[in-house]
């Protein structure tokens, strides 16, 4: 793999759930940015490591920019501690900072992923604006029926241990609720219970459906099967790039 930027090609087909197709025209010259988005509880940390690695670009999530900042000790750590100390929650400013202070690094020049970013409408308008005439911006919405991750959920059994992760049906133990590995109780977590999972649910939808409009009416906006085995959903992912 070369270390050439990663392009969009000048048509993109991307064939969705209901098997209809998107297209959308790019500015080739550009490096994408490309935005995952996914419902709570799909387990979509898999691919996000699987799609950096195959075209090494970074991903970036709210929770490596706290890390990275931390680690640096920077003016704007020490920002967000105090937002996270008082109010428990760090202003969308801050966080849109954080990301442009992240994105200056030669890592980045080539694109990056995002996942779980831009939370909000007025995070999504912000970057949008300031990246556009730098990057290409796509968003790619993976799309899981929501009786597949609640039956996900109450199956998902966790070793505190070791931190193995199990499930009732698709991986069980070899020993019921025992862990392979340590052998120590296996657990359900609280926040895999059925009433929790499908509140995030009804959240998710409420709270991203503005932003899933905004990309959708650009025309930067895709949708891929999440409902299938993770090699086959990133098979679709990948189809996305196209490397010069």
């Amino acid at each position: 793999m070369t270390k050439k930027s990663i392009l969009l090609s000048a048509m993109l087909l991307v064939c969705s759930m209901s098997h209809s197709f998107v297209y959308a025209f790019f500015d080739t010259n550009k490096p994408l940015v490309l935005i995952l988005l996914w419902p709570p509880g799909s387990g979509e940390g898999v691919l996000t490591v699987k799609v950096s690695k195959a075209f090494a670009i970074p991903h970036i999530n709210t929770a490596n920019l706290l890390r990275d900042a931390s680690n640096e000790e920077s003016e704007l750590w020490e920002q967000a501690r105090e937002c996270l100390n008082t109010t428990g929650a760090i202003p969308d400013s801050l966080v849109m900072q954080l990301l442009y202070q992240r994105i200056k690094r030669p890592d980045c020049q080539n694109g990056f992923i995002m996942d779980g970013l831009p939370r909000t409408l007025d995070q999504t308008e912000e970057m949008f604006g300031a990246l556009g005439p730098r990057f290409e911006i796509l968003a790619v919405s993976i799309q899981i029926p929501d009786e597949v991750l609640l039956a996900k959920a109450e199956g998902r059994l966790i070793c505190e241990t070791c931190g193995r992760v199990y499930h009732k049906e698709q991986s069980p133990p070899e020993v019921p609720m025992t862990c392979d590995h340590c052998e120590d109780l296996l657990s359900q977590r609280k926040n895999d219970s059925l009433e929790l999972v499908q509140k995030r649910l009804t959240e998710y939808r409420h709270s991203w459906e503005p932003i899933f409009r905004f990309y959708r009416e650009k025309g930067l906006f895709v949708e891929v099967n999440g409902n299938c085995p993770m090699e086959q959903t990133f098979q679709e992912v990948k189809t996305i790039f196209n490397q010069e």
